[in-house]
């Protein structure tokens, strides 16, 4: 078995296959071929998250053979014809209705690479052709197919395109599937009917095959600029799918120029009867007008010189009702001019009407070529307010339009069709105008997955986070490479997180580790102990992202130490543990994380849950690494044995003065064969003194503070000050258990009083504050509160109750009407400490 199979997750060596095909090995093509026939149809409607990750595999297994194939690597039959089997699966229809639409969306993408795959190496198997050719009526599935099949059909339809039969039925057949047929099809229809134009004599064949070209043409072909004009429409539409470059433009121009001639008089008289509303411009006219002017549309492209002419009177004509195809032409040849320095263009968009017709037939000719009208109109607005705004500029006529566009950006929105909405998003649309149509580009996103891929770019491209839950929620959902590029533009994206978020993890598995460590929260936290079981598998097959994995569990446990272990993966050990997160003690992947977090366990577990076992966070191995020094100390804290770990780096030659200074604070008694490299350490560190505490304090990490605190011998105002300061520095942190020991701190010092008022605000482990409290006024503190006797126990209470009277700080009724509400026969202490006071009361 390959070696790189053991520690590659399925969904690693997808994503593997597709970013990187050239580490694509023989040996990587059965594990692809297994995978792909990976079952999915025996799986129950009830398990939608298993059918959706198996399908989300699939997707980018068939878009990795492609990727494999556009960089000329040789696959065998077998591969394609395990491709070729996933035209056939049908999963059961998931329960879930956001799952089935997700697995309906990936069917189709499937399906859509399998098409571009069959053309790509031109290879077919006789399960597929059977298929297609037993069809009795076409669809899209044998539309796609039927070009590339050489055989004989039951279908009249299918065997007219197979043959390009050219008759009139031809066109009728490829015009309504136009939108159906992927790219490589459409290219494959035109590629072979190239000869057949060159050869044709008959005037009526050619004009059927300018039609097709007319349809679905979307590729240079030079050569046959050079067929004889034919003065038909026919001919004018088989011409502007031809023009692509400077040469073409030249041809197309000189061949079509009398039209060009001649087009500024129509348009003229278009306006004029448009205005008397007497006459009206005939339907075969305006077809010839559209016509002319999509040549134009893409002449201008390349030769905008020669269509200056028609600004003026295009503008005039987007004031009055023609047809959508029209006017949509008219916004495109305009939208060309508006980068020009010289020209205005007016802002005239009055076709709600229109467009509104298009939103009914769900149709959209005219939408967007004014949205991308609109987006440039805007994008030359900001580009001449900056031009005035550095002084290069001293107006512009484009600064003083100001006419309200946001409604067809709204429309545009709500279309639901992905070339409409991909034109809006790349221009200016509010976050605000986003959530509002949130529905709308949720139902786009269902019918076509790039969708999501627009959404997440426009975000990323502008720098802005659309915080609408329906939306985020469809993102998390699908596959998506720059994905947490996204999320790192929420604040606080942890309020989203959610089990399909591991999908995205999976996809890109250092990243996702890194994006968890960056937008960390308790929330997260939590998600990664409910998911252990996950992370622990993760972690098996991917142990190089240990090191960035280490961190992340570093500051879980700063918030949930009493609610999950991190322990040593041992041999055959199962990762089912639902509180267990494990990590692996090879050398070369561990670091200071590491030991942080063994360090933290052994604390927690010695000083605040005695009576556990702490021999699972006693780490068996020994390190030579000066990571290790700060685990050593705890260890030293912990009361456990060290010699052994203290000699391994000795004997490695790992420097240690730091902690042999520290020995000879915290346990002078032992003695090792060490030579101190910095002869200032024995010195500074010859006598047990609070002088190491005074001086490391300050830029010390949490855990070396900690253990700081041992170092501690006798108690000053500096010292104070520090262990005062550093409580108020953490009263918001999440680390409990460091919060808790310096808290402990405090009973070592006195004036006290400003602290507890403080602390009675922030601070929710109650007894304890109690006992602070208590210890601040046998220091001789003044201040007590009602809300601190509440706090405390009943033994407590009758303590704070005493000082109170001792130190005189409450009168005596109120002291009185405490004691009343207290029954001291039940305690024999309490009314021991309160005899004294009850005596005062007669």
């Amino acid at each position: 078995m390959n070696t790189r199979e053991i520690k590659e997750t399925d969904q690693t060596f997808a994503n593997r296959l597709l970013t990187n095909p050239e580490l694509y090995t023989e040996e990587d093509t059965e594990r692809l071929i297994k995978l792909l026939k990976e079952d999915v149809g025996s799986l129950s409607t009830a398990d939608s998250e298993k059918v959706e990750s198996i399908m989300v595999r699939k997707e980018i297994l068939v878009s990795a053979v492609k990727n494999l194939i556009e960089h000329k690597l040789n696959n065998p039959n077998t591969l394609y014809d395990a491709v070729l089997d996933l035209l056939y699966i049908n999963p059961n229809n998931p329960t879930d209705i956001n799952t089935l639409s997700k697995v309906n969306t990936m069917k189709r993408n499937i399906f859509e690479l399998i098409v571009d795959i069959v053309y790509k190496v031109n290879y077919t198997n006789q399960k597929l052709e059977t298929f297609v050719t037993e069809k009795m009526l076409p669809d899209e599935f044998s539309i796609n197919f039927t070009p590339i099949i050489r055989s004989s059909f039951k279908c009249y339809e299918l065997t007219l395109l197979n043959q390009l039969e050219l008759k009139d039925h031809l066109v009728k057949v490829i015009e309504t599937y136009q939108r159906s047929m992927r790219s490589c099809v459409k290219e494959k229809i035109i590629s072979n009917l190239v000869p057949k134009l060159k050869e044709e004599t008959d005037i009526k064949t050619k004009r059927i095959i300018f039609k097709i070209f007319f349809l679905i043409n979307n590729q240079p072909h030079d050569d046959l600029l050079e067929i004889k004009y034919d003065n038909s429409n026919e001919y004018i539409g088989f011409i502007s799918t031809l023009i692509h470059d400077e040469k073409s433009t030249t041809i197309a121009y000189q061949k079509l120029n009398h039209y060009y001639r001649k087009l500024t008089t129509a348009l003229n008289n278009f306006v004029q009867y448009s205005k008397v509303k007497e006459k009206a411009i005939k339907p075969e006219d305006q077809e010839l007008i559209h016509l002319v002017l999509l040549t134009v549309s893409k002449i201008v492209k390349f030769k905008k010189e020669v269509c200056l002419k028609f600004i003026g009177i295009l503008q005039d004509v987007l004031k009055y009702p023609s047809t959508p195809e029209i006017k949509a032409v008219t916004y495109d040849i305009l939208s060309e001019f508006l980068v020009e320095k010289e020209i205005f263009i007016q802002l005239n968009i009055n076709c709600k009407k229109e467009i509104q017709e298009e939103l009914d037939r769900k149709s959209f000719i005219l939408l967007p070529s004014v949205i991308k009208f609109i987006n440039l109109y805007e994008k030359r607005q900001v580009g001449e307010k900056k031009l005035l705004e550095n002084g290069y500029s001293i107006g512009s006529p484009y600064l003083t339009v100001d006419e309200p566009v946001d409604d067809y950006k709204m429309l545009a929105l709500k279309s639901e069709d992905f070339k409409t909405m991909k034109e809006c998003l790349s221009g200016s649309v509010s976050t605000n105008m986003l959530k509002m149509c949130s529905s709308s580009i949720r139902n786009a996103c269902l019918k076509n997955s790039k969708m999501i891929e627009e959404l997440i770019n426009y975000q990323i491209r502008n720098n802005v986070a659309v915080d609408d839950i329906i939306l985020i929620n469809l993102i998390i959902s699908y596959p998506n490479l720059n994905f947490f590029k996204y999320a790192r533009l929420f604040t606080d994206f942890s309020f989203y997180i959610r089990k399909e978020v591991l999908n995205r993890i999976s996809e890109d598995i250092k990243e996702g580790i890194t994006w968890l460590n960056e937008c960390y929260t308790r929330e997260v936290g939590e998600f990664v102990i409910i998911n252990c079981i996950y992370f622990n598998g993760l972690l098996e097959k991917n142990r190089d992202i240990q090191p960035v994995i280490l961190k992340l569990y570093s500051k879980i446990l700063d918030d949930n130490i009493s609610r999950v272990r991190i322990l040593i993966k041992q041999e055959k050990e199962e990762n089912s543990a639902v509180d267990t997160l494990y990590v692996y003690d090879d050398q070369d992947l561990v670091n200071e994380d590491f030991f942080l977090i063994f360090s933290k366990q052994l604390i927690y577990s010695t000083f605040y849950k005695q009576g556990q076992d702490n021999q699972q966070f006693i780490l068996t191995k020994s390190y030579a690494s000066s990571g290790v020094i700060n685990y050593i100390k705890t260890k030293i804290v912990c009361k456990l044995d060290y010699e052994k770990d203290v000699n391994y780096l000795i004997t490695n030659l790992v420097d240690i003065d730091e902690l042999i200074g520290y020995l000879k604070i915290v346990d002078s008694d032992k003695q090792f064969n060490y030579k101190v490299r910095n002869p200032t350490v024995l010195t500074e560190f010859n006598c047990k003194n609070s002088s190491y505490f005074l001086k490391n304090f300050k830029k010390a990490s949490q855990l070396e503070k900690f253990l700081l605190f041992f170092s501690i011998d006798e108690m000053n105002l500096q010292i104070e000050s520090l262990i005062k300061a550093e409580v108020l520095c953490n009263l918001k942190t999440t680390n409990e258990v460091y919060l808790e020991m310096c808290l402990l701190q405090l009973f070592r010092c006195s004036d006290l009083d400003g602290m507890i008022k403080i602390l009675e605000k922030n601070f929710s482990r109650h007894s304890l504050f109690a006992k602070l409290a208590l210890h601040n006024l046998i220091k001789g503190g003044k201040y007590l509160n009602n809300n601190i006797i509440e706090f405390a126990d009943k033994t407590t209470e009758a303590r704070l109750l005493f000082m109170a009277y001792y130190n005189n700080i409450w009168d005596r009724d109120k002291l009185t009407q405490i004691i009343d509400s207290m029954d001291l026969h039940s305690n024999h202490e309490i009314n021991n400490y309160l005899s004294e006071v009850i005596k005062t009361r007669f």
